[in-house]
């Protein structure tokens, strides 16, 4: 289920990217809360994490609002982490592998820059680096999660769906007019986050020993950002 939609989701971005040649590139890094989805054990063993840490690639498309700088950048992305768990006396060996679809729907503000009057990248812009490339960012957005657990000849393969709030800051560094580098800083917060195949993954485990998944899921993540602007000679002899 996740594979296609990821067709369907890359089909769509292709199709966009090709007419509008404004695209971006990212990936980044994500760090999940030892205490959100983890086994606690009987046996004097610490806790282990269900959902570790991991990483994430993606492609936007860019467009932003005419007279201010608000920028806009639906992203589709796909993620991947991975853990395994030995269990008590290391006789029950569990792997998880996590995949999860996203669609982010990136909305920067320039906060020092606001009234920026020309429709150009950040290399063309007068002015301080430090002030026209400082932005803030709200990212709304809805995950597909899919986990796959398996041990000796038994697997669980579930999915979930989750609405998620993401937020940080970011700063442009305009390499040319057609290239922009972005380092990005965030949290993503899930107020609804459901670990998936979570009934068939407890029955696999030792009596006394129990998944604790919580509610909510609040993931940190660094980030680097490529955006390309194919279309700014052909807007800039306009």
């Amino acid at each position: 289920m996740v594979n296609k939609l990821l067709l369907t989701c890359w089909l769509l971005v292709g199709s966009v990217a090709g007419i509008s040649a404004q695209i971006g590139l990212n990936a980044n890094y994500f760090k999940n809360p030892e205490d959100s989805w983890y086994i606690t054990s009987t046996e004097g063993q610490p806790e282990h994490p269900v959902l570790d840490n991991g990483y994430a690639i993606g492609v936007n498309y860019w467009f932003r609002l005419k007279n201010y700088r608000v920028e806009f950048l639906p992203e589709l992305s796909i993620g991947f982490a991975e853990t395994e768990w030995n269990g008590a006396n290391n006789n029950n060996q569990i792997t998880f592998k996590h995949t999860a679809a996203n669609f982010f729907f990136n909305t920067q503000v320039y906060l020092f820059d606001i009234k920026g009057d020309c429709n150009c990248p950040t290399f063309s812009k007068e002015g301080p680096t430090f002030e026209k490339g400082l932005f803030l960012f709200l990212s709304p957005g809805v995950t597909l999660l899919n986990t796959k657990a398996s041990r000796e000849t038994e697997t669980a393969d579930d999915q979930a769906v989750s609405l998620s709030i993401g937020g940080g800051i970011g700063m442009d560094f305009g390499v040319s007019d057609f290239l922009t580098i972005t380092p990005l800083l965030g949290v993503r917060y899930f107020p609804d986050a459901n670990l998936p195949a979570l009934e068939t993954i407890q029955s696999w485990i030792e009596p006394g020993d129990q998944i604790v998944a919580a509610e909510s899921l609040l993931q940190y993540f660094a980030g680097l950002r490529l955006s390309v602007r194919f279309d700014y000679d052909k807007r800039r002899r306009w």
